[in-house]
């Protein structure tokens, strides 16, 4: 009993300081944000903006599974009895959700920094060069976030992140019959489309970008290569509806209600509307 209080308290005072962490970071990204011009602007919510939906998402989880804990709802249940073992306890995937609330706010406070600091003034003019350092942090921050959630080694209750993987893997390939994890993460992903879709162009920027030269004008060519519209941004958008669609009429093929090919065909149906939405995105909103 002792021990249990220890490990709350400890954890309470965890959360506490990454409470604190944030709102310094929010502090200082407010303070550099008056020497930031537009590209910069463009630069920080390109790459960051993406992250914010799918880590509160997972803060959520967080207070779900601990909710669920005090009240003592057998949540696992649901899921088979081979794979409650892998599942993470609430105060696991809460030290998860704070060591990705650092990186992600402590790389958005120095970027903007690196950014501010990087801004021509009218008395030094434009910088015949852009700086590079802050086009480092964003793939130095997502490279890091792809190493906390997948690394190979015994560390973060590696057999969690491991059946997360797979049930990624199963989820992106549904010819196995659909489990309640399959159907759990699909669903979860229909919610975060528009961020899958952004972290897809985050990416390509990174690769190719017209954001790799804060100081240039906008440039035509990376923006076809990393738009809206391209294969790439669009796989993501419409790929979760279009796997739930798929486990929908997996679950009706396998001796389930009717129900489900009205669930299929609400899927279905939402294809076009995100389709337009990446054309609005495309020539209207960002044009």
């Amino acid at each position: 009993m002792q021990h249990m209080q220890r490990q709350s308290s400890k954890l309470k005072v965890q959360l506490l300081v990454t409470a604190a962490w944030t709102c310094l970071c929010l502090v200082l990204i407010m303070q550099q944000s008056k020497a930031l011009d537009k590209q910069h602007v463009q630069l920080l919510w390109t790459y960051f903006q993406p992250l914010g939906p799918p880590l509160l998402m997972l803060w959520l989880w967080v207070q779900a599974t601990a909710h669920f804990e005090r009240r003592h709802v057998a949540f696992e249940a649901c899921f088979p009895e081979s794979e409650r073992k892998w599942l993470a306890p609430s105060k696991d995937i809460c030290s998860m959700c704070m060591m990705l609330t650092w990186l992600i706010f402590g790389g958005l406070a120095l970027c903007a920094r690196l950014c501010a600091a990087a801004t021509p003034t009218a008395a030094g003019g434009a910088a015949s060069q852009p700086p590079l350092a802050p086009l480092l942090v964003p793939p130095l921050l997502y490279f890091s976030l792809a190493l906390i959630l997948l690394l190979p080694l015994t560390v973060m209750r590696k057999s969690s992140r491991m059946f997360f993987a797979r049930t990624v893997l199963k989820v992106l390939v549904p010819l196995q019959p659909v489990g309640w994890a399959d159907f759990l993460l699909a669903d979860m992903l229909t919610s975060l489309a528009k961020s899958s879709s952004d972290i897809t162009r985050s990416v390509c920027l990174m690769m190719h970008g017209p954001l790799a030269h804060p100081f240039h004008p906008y440039s035509a060519t990376a923006a076809s290569t990393c738009g809206f519209l391209t294969l790439g941004s669009l796989a993501a958008l419409v790929l979760p509806f279009l796997i739930r669609m798929l486990q929908c009429i997996s679950v009706w093929r396998a001796g389930g209600p009717r129900s489900q090919l009205l669930n299929a065909l609400k899927y279905a149906s939402s294809l076009p509307a995100l389709i337009l939405t990446a054309y609005e995105h495309e020539h209207h909103v960002h044009k």
